[in-house]
């Protein structure tokens, strides 16, 4: 009788180490999944909200080695169809990019907000988006801006662009011989 208790005792002892185990794994996945689902461009605030704030903020960096008053600055011209009109000037001689923070209600209560700066199509002004999204997330996270972080961006984004030129170079280089051997042509087809 003594055997079948201790039996019975070591399953209660295992299924109560199972359970604790599924237990652990499931608060484990859950926690990985919320993870693997976060947005940093989703904020807690209305849709209204967001666009209130966004066009109330102004972002205004010194250069690196002169005032604020001749640095970056980042401003709202006022609210769009996709959410706040959004400008910068990277120095103020320099002309001024455009660019629009596209803001979408989630809920009553959450919004993503992110750059929407598809008209940009000089590879300069491609550069420059990621201070747009860092504006964007500096007022709505009420914090700083964080210049390391943009730069990060920025490097990455030149360093892609770079490695496509590289990419495009032997395609450019038979595009040019063709247009030489063609032009050839046409020149001595001319002289007969």
């Amino acid at each position: 009788m003594k055997r079948r208790q201790s039996i019975f005792q070591r399953a209660g002892v295992m299924h109560d180490k199972l359970i604790l185990v599924v237990g652990v794994l499931a608060a484990g996945a859950f926690v990985a999944c919320g993870a693997a689902n976060y947005d940093p461009m989703v904020f807690p605030y209305s849709r209204q909200q967001v666009q209130t704030m966004l066009v109330d903020a102004k972002t205004a960096l010194p250069t690196d080695n002169g005032p604020v008053h001749m640095g970056i600055n980042i401003w709202a011209t006022g609210r769009s169809e996709k959410g706040v009109a959004l400008s910068m000037r990277s120095a103020s001689w320099a002309p001024v990019i455009n660019c629009e923070a596209a803001i979408t209600a989630i809920d009553a209560d959450h919004s993503r907000a992110v750059p929407d700066c598809s008209a940009l199509d000089l590879t300069q002004d491609q550069l420059e988006a990621p201070m747009f999204e860092e504006h964007i997330k500096a007022t709505l996270n009420k914090r700083a801006f964080d210049r390391e972080t943009v730069s990060r961006k920025q490097t990455a984004i030149a360093e892609s662009l770079i490695s496509n030129i590289h990419a495009d170079v032997p395609r450019m280089a038979e595009l040019a011989l063709r247009a030489a051997e063609a032009d050839a042509r046409m020149r001595r087809e001319s002289r007969r």
